[in-house]
């Protein structure tokens, strides 16, 4: 009972996904291990799932920031030709090319945004997911600890 005590304070104490499922199932073990182990695993589950749902923005800015950028390069090849057609032979290539570096300006803004995003979006779901299959496989190597050590116990008291 001691070590239960001590165990839950440890779980208040360092808040986390893990220590979450490891309450549930310090506080449930009587209510055996097949339902323990469903219901922990669920409550893992959602937990990652909001830890995703979380970064889930900078997906977005990833893949909406080439998409504006290339938006804006087309508005500028498009007021580019307007004042080629405006000016005709008079501005010639300076016309052309001053609008066109304007243009490629947002293309380049869309990726300088994109690039860091989609990367740091993959870097803390990688490191989410790690979290996650570390969280599985000590929620098992509890729960069959605990219960081995019970049905040992029991086994023990029955001879």
């Amino acid at each position: 009972n001691g070590d239960l005590k001590r165990a839950l304070a440890a779980c208040d104490k360092y808040p986390s996904t893990l220590a979450n499922s490891l309450r549930f199932i310090f506080e449930h073990v009587k209510a055996g291990r097949e339902a323990v182990s469903q219901t922990a695993g669920d409550m893992a589950a959602r937990d990652i799932r909001t830890h995703l749902a979380r970064i889930y923005p900078l997906s977005v800015i990833a893949s909406l920031a080439p998409l504006i950028g290339l938006l804006g390069t087309v508005v500028g090849m498009i007021e580019a030709f307007g004042l080629v057609a405006l000016y005709g032979d008079e501005g010639g290539a300076s016309i052309l090319s001053d609008s066109i570096s304007k243009a490629l300006i947002t293309t380049a803004a869309g990726l300088i945004i994109a690039a860091p995003a989609i990367a740091l979006y993959f870097i803390i779901k990688n490191r989410i997911m790690r979290m996650a299959s570390l969280v599985e496989v000590k929620v098992e190597e509890v729960i069959t600890k605990l219960y081995l050590d019970n049905k040992e116990e029991k086994n023990e008291t029955e001879l």
